[in-house]
């Protein structure tokens, strides 16, 4: 058993010139290759071989050009033979070369499949012949380090059948035969070369492939010119000898997104679940809205910074982060469409409209129609050619039901509890699970007359408060309703025995309750007491009367019924 001090899996680009400079630093080396010649993947059935077919069929195409200039040759004639010739010299010059090299560096090559079968045992299944057939030997080698540089391999997909007419990119390259049509299975770099060299040669050949555009992974705007200049200039005159390749295709019209509006508790989010469920797309993406533009604020700063270090070039970091979302995914699909921060509302024209120029798809739920998006919000009329782009790119669809389904969960259950000890929190903590199900959670805000104010907790249509929240705070009836716009059902905890030295306390109560009953809000409490011995005395006491009132009416099943009619006519 031969020891060398470096064994290198595959002669590629990265194997050849490591073994090379190895042997160069005195270590004795060994360089396992399948094939019969130094190269890998990349210089035997890869980039050399496809990039001399490509050299043939660029000069062709370049002769047919010249028509429109006053000069044109005959109609080419193809000697698939000589053609084939060709690719191969160019091929053997590089990889005999690479061999010479090899050799007179003193690098042992051994030819066959390597596995690893110890930390420092390498066993070679040794392979002969142009096909790498194995031959059944097996070769050990010992080594103090190895490196592995082994190549890429064309997969087999599961759903094509075994046919002698279906070939890989390696069978392609060996020009077996030129037909009359072909089809290629993916719009990326090596199905455009095969194409390429296929339609040269006077095949008709058709390219399918699943992402919105050619090459995916490639930079968008970089591939872009080239669909722009396939698409003005079709290159499909009959004179071109890739005219098959870029003809005219029927136009395809941009895939409208979708924008479901409608109350809480209407099946939106079921509706969602079972489209992004179902959807074939594969590079898809489903979020909360609220989470997406934390994630689009954060790849802005990002994108910010680089351009001030000098990272990338002065770019708009917005164009940037939408082609980097696009990149990820073409489908984006929204829970909860709202737009209550100002710093969004001032993006997201710009945000979109990238988007849509990168052929992004949006389908998206809301409690609000799209003209209601960013209602009162401070400097509207700059939000509002987003609301017009919204309308044009997306299909809008009222979903209208007067029945909130999801308030069939609290039917015959019990919405107030008293007094407010761990048994109650335990109950508030049910009725929280039963109502935002799967939704995530987390704080949030909501704006009114320009200013913010803070949700502990929420999920779409559902907010859970402390008593202090709430009432503690210098709040009036105008943050009360949008809070009650913004969640029809809220959740509070802990509602004290309020004393005269917290007639403040008590006002706000009172104007809070008032609005949520007036709005129909579906209201889910713990206290300290019944509603008549909240506030049994002090300034306003007799109005809280009629608050006690109202709260026993919100727990009841008649409330319930008739709230839901309230917000469907709001």
């Amino acid at each position: 058993m031969e020891r060398f001090d470096l064994v290198i899996i595959g002669s590629g680009p990265g194997g050849y010139v490591c073994a090379i400079r190895a042997a160069q630093l005195g270590l004795k080396t060994a360089l396992v290759e399948q094939f019969s010649a130094l190269g890998g993947t990349c210089l035997n059935v890869g980039c050399i071989p496809s990039k001399a077919l490509l050299h043939v069929a660029a000069v062709m195409d370049e002769a047919a050009h010249f028509a429109g200039l006053g000069v044109e040759y005959g109609a080419p004639k193809v000697d698939i033979d000589k053609l084939r010739a060709h690719k191969n010299k160019v091929v053997g010059k590089l990889t005999g070369g690479l061999g010479s090299m090899a050799k007179m560096r003193k690098v042992t090559v051994v030819r066959g499949y390597g596995s690893f079968v110890g930390p420092n045992h390498l066993e070679v299944e040794l392979t002969s012949g142009d096909a790498q057939d194995k031959t059944g030997q097996k070769q050990v080698i010992r080594f103090a380090s190895a490196i592995i540089a082994a190549g890429s391999a064309a997969v087999r997909l599961p759903f094509v059948p075994d046919d002698p007419r279906v070939v890989d990119s390696t069978g392609a390259l060996t020009l077996p035969a030129v037909p009359k049509k072909m089809l290629v299975i993916g719009g990326g770099i090596i199905g455009l070369e095969m194409a390429t060299v296929y339609a040269a040669l006077g095949v008709r050949v058709s390219v399918v492939e699943l992402t919105p555009g050619l090459m995916p992974g490639c930079d968008r705007d970089l591939v872009r010119p080239l669909e722009k200049r396939i698409a003005e200039h079709r290159l499909a005159r009959k004179s071109s000898s890739l005219g098959w390749l870029f003809a005219r295709a029927p136009k395809v019209e941009p895939i409208k997104g979708l924008y479901i509006f409608g109350d809480v508790g209407r099946g939106k989010s079921m509706l969602m679940d079972l489209f992004f469920e179902g959807a074939p797309a594969l590079r898809k993406r489903r979020a909360h809205f609220h989470e997406f533009m934390a994630d689009v604020h954060e790849r802005v700063f990002v994108f910010r910074q680089k351009i001030k270090a000098g990272d990338i070039v002065d770019e708009d970091p917005m164009k940037l982060t939408a082609a980097a979302l696009a990149e990820e995914a073409w489908l984006l699909c929204f829970d909860e469409f709202h737009v209550t921060d100002i710093a969004d509302a001032m993006i997201l024209g710009r945000l979109f409209k990238s988007l849509f120029e990168r052929d992004v798809v949006v389908v998206a739920t809301s409690n609000a129609a799209p003209d209601r998006l960013y209602w009162d919000g401070l400097n509207r009329q700059l939000f509002e050619p987003f609301i017009a782009l919204l309308k044009e790119k997306l299909d809008v669809v009222g979903l209208v039901s007067a029945k909130d389904y999801r308030l069939d969960k609290l039917a015959g259950r019990q919405l107030y509890f008293s007094p407010a000890d761990e048994t109650a929190r335990a109950e508030l903590d049910a009725h929280w699970q039963r109502l935002a199900g799967h939704h995530p959670t987390g704080r949030a805000e909501v704006e009114c007359n320009g200013r913010i104010i803070a949700v502990p907790k929420a999920a779409p249509g559902i907010a859970r408060f402390s008593f202090f929240d709430l009432c503690g705070q210098p709040l009036g009836a105008a943050d009360y309703l949008a809070i009650a716009r913004a969640y029809p059902t809220l959740i509070i905890d802990h509602i004290p025995v309020l004393t005269p030295d917290r007639r403040n306390e008590a006002r706000r109560l009172i104007t809070l309750i008032d609005t949520l009953y007036d709005r129909g809000t579906c209201l889910i409490v713990s206290a300290d007491a019944e509603p008549d011995a909240l506030y049994p005395k002090g300034d306003g006491a007799d109005l809280f009367e009629r608050t006690a009132s109202r709260l026993m009416e919100m727990r009841s099943e008649a409330y319930l019924t008739c709230s839901t009619g309230q917000r469907q006519s709001d």
